[in-house]
């Protein structure tokens, strides 16, 4: 029985040491929730400024299961990957942050991306993320139909506790989408893929070259600083690609999988 084992746990050994190393070491894979392919209305019920209901196939893909958090953000700093935040104002969570369970905020569309690629993840599609957000019955909300609540979304309010403006990712559990995604509403507004080239809103893909000085990058979801319109699924917010990050934007990753 002893040689057994002997042989057994040499085996492992040498299975370990011959399995490729990584050079950029990667933090723990995030809790994702899948997205099964599917046909779903998105936008508005009614028509709405120059929005419209219209229906959307899509594949398969999963998304993070929470708002990227300042934890899951400095384990790619510390691996040389990702920049630290530039710290625009008092309310950016990456110094402040002691508990890491925030999502990290003060962010750049390209600091994003970045951080995305890292994890062989991407930003969500614009479809995506209303699709998660909305659920398979194209809900208003991600929790459904009901008005925002403070027990729904971190809205209006921030930690006091910790100082900052934002509350802890997954804190409002009522408030969940259909496959179980938090804040999606709510929290910080999150960044998805591509370029709003102005109105009628037109989206398009990341350019070639120099951004467009009309260009803006696309925001969803709204943030405590948003009001309560800010929190409908369908809703788009945008931000100049050239301002500076600020407190009320993060953003979560994505990936495609393989058709079952």
């Amino acid at each position: 029985m002893c040689g057994s084992r002997t042989t057994v746990a040499s085996a492992v050994v040498l299975a370990l040491a011959a399995a490729p190393v990584s050079a950029e070491p990667r933090a723990a894979a995030p809790a994702v929730v899948r997205l099964e392919a599917g046909c779903v209305t998105l936008g508005p019920a009614q028509p709405f400024n120059v929005l419209a209901p219209r229906q959307v196939c899509l594949p398969a893909f999963e998304l993070d299961r929470t708002e990227v958090t300042v934890a899951a953000y400095r384990a790619c700093v510390e691996a040389g990957a990702c920049a630290a935040p530039a710290v625009t104002d008092e309310r950016c969570t990456y110094a402040r942050d002691k508990s890491g369970r925030h999502p990290v905020n003060c962010v750049s569309y390209e600091e994003a991306a970045g951080y995305c690629a890292w994890r062989g993840q991407r930003l969500p599609a614009l479809d995506e993320w209303e699709r998660a957000a909305r659920g398979p019955g194209s809900a208003t909300y991600p929790w459904g139909e009901a008005e925002p609540s403070d027990r729904l979304a971190a809205r209006h309010r921030h930690d006091h506790q910790a100082g900052l403006p934002t509350s802890p990712v997954c804190s409002r559990p009522r408030g969940h989408s259909a496959e179980g995604a938090c804040d999606l509403a709510g929290n910080v507004a999150e960044y998805v893929a591509g370029f709003w080239l102005g109105e009628p809103f037109t989206p398009a893909a990341e350019p070639a070259g120099p951004l467009p000085a009309r260009g803006a990058r696309i925001l969803r979801g709204g943030s405590v600083a948003s009001g309560d319109a800010h929190l409908r699924g369908w809703m788009r917010d945008r931000r100049p690609a050239t301002a500076r990050p600020g407190a009320g934007t993060g953003f979560r990753c994505a990936r495609d999988v393989a058709a079952r």
